[in-house]
């Protein structure tokens, strides 16, 4: 199965224009969207053993995820929650302010923008598979919600081992 050739046919079916789509082994997740470059990044590997651990096969995988990358893609306020993001990303390097506030203030950020790729996504999925993407998209908030909150405890418990460290 060719899965960027899948990737390419929903973008053209759905007249998304100013993107690539390319095949990387680079990055630990099965597929991300780079604002930057334009780029959805697809790991097969990874989109592989995803697709047998939701026990679900592997085309309709990567068209939920495509789908929902294709949400990123589309986000005409990505850019702003992006910027958002920085700013704060900006205040913890230079420690300005409360660490934890800011770090809550990005990863309400980082869920917003999770958020509206799962709800615009969808309006690129198949009917076939609306049930089974409404499914992915509460795994997956879940998944982002344990993700950003563990980074920010992570980070918490560094600091506090760098402070005792310091007196």
């Amino acid at each position: 199965m060719d899965v960027i050739k899948i990737c390419e046919r929903i973008a053209k079916d759905n007249d998304i224009t100013g993107l690539t789509i390319e095949e990387t082994a680079a990055c630990e997740y099965a597929m991300y969207w780079d604002k930057d470059n334009k780029v959805i990044g697809v790991n097969v590997e990874v989109l592989k053993l995803e697709a047998l651990e939701c026990k679900m096969p592997l085309r309709d995988y990567v068209i939920i995820l495509f789908c929902h990358e294709l949400g990123h893609h589309t986000d005409n306020e990505l850019e702003n929650i992006d910027r958002q993001i920085n700013i704060r990303e900006q205040f913890i390097a230079n420690n300005i302010g409360d660490y934890l506030e800011t770090s809550k203030e990005m990863k309400e950020l980082k869920m917003m923008a999770e958020r509206r790729a799962w709800e615009i996504g969808k309006e690129f999925v198949p009917s076939y598979l609306l049930i089974q993407y409404k499914k992915q998209t509460i795994l997956s908030l879940e998944l982002a919600e344990d993700i950003f909150s563990g980074e920010i405890e992570v980070e918490c418990l560094r600091r506090s081992i760098k402070q005792t460290e310091n007196k």
